[in-house]
């Protein structure tokens, strides 16, 4: 499929609903400007016809874009501060609503591990400092963190305490971050 300079360019932020025609420049780069509302999720397509009438494939092009109404960094910090506050409070419920549906571990068995610190474990403290947020322009975010955690094992009444790192995937949808996957040390869940 080539592309010269002339060929038609058009571009939808509405799911293919309407098209806008975008003139590009000599590298078939080009600038668009709309109205965003912050929450919302824009799903991005780009349509070439070129003098042939040959169309691209517009699936291909996809982006989504999501206007949150916080900056990325602040939106992944009160996710897991959330997440936190709901862990160290016991609560299973609460803690899983941050859960996405498409989570790539079973939802249910993460729920289990969840509930099992809870059973094992009282009197739980994690702190935490991010070293990476970084979005793949799609609807997934990837973060690093490292932290500390100390709780009280309930059946020996022992104070214990360790730190490590972690990656989790979290998912954009209109505005609100979910955990998708996690990948390496888990943060919770973590008892056997």
């Amino acid at each position: 499929f080539n592309v010269s300079h002339h060929a038609l360019k058009l571009l939808s932020i509405d799911g293919k609903s309407t098209w806008r025609k975008v003139k590009a420049a000599q590298d078939n780069t080009f600038r668009y400007s709309f109205k965003a509302q912050k929450g919302t999720t824009y799903g991005l397509f780009i349509r070439i016809t070129n003098e042939k009438g040959n169309t691209n494939n517009i699936d291909s092009t996809f982006k989504g874009i999501t206007i949150l109404d916080r900056s990325l960094y602040n939106a992944v910090r009160d996710t897991l501060d959330g997440m936190i506050d709901a862990y160290q409070g016991k609560s299973s419920g609460s803690f899983m609503s941050y859960v996405s549906d498409s989570f790539t571990g079973e939802k249910v068995e993460y729920d289990r591990s969840i509930r099992n610190d809870f059973s094992v474990l009282h009197d739980i403290n994690i702190r935490y400092n991010l070293n990476n947020v970084t979005p793949d322009y799609r609807d997934k975010v990837f973060v690093s963190l490292n932290f500390n955690r100390s709780y009280t094992v309930i059946k020996t009444g022992r104070r214990s305490s360790d730190e490590g790192s972690t990656a989790m995937v979290f998912t954009i949808d209109n505005g609100k971050l979910s955990l998708y996957a996690v990948r390496g040390q888990p943060l919770f869940g973590f008892t056997k």
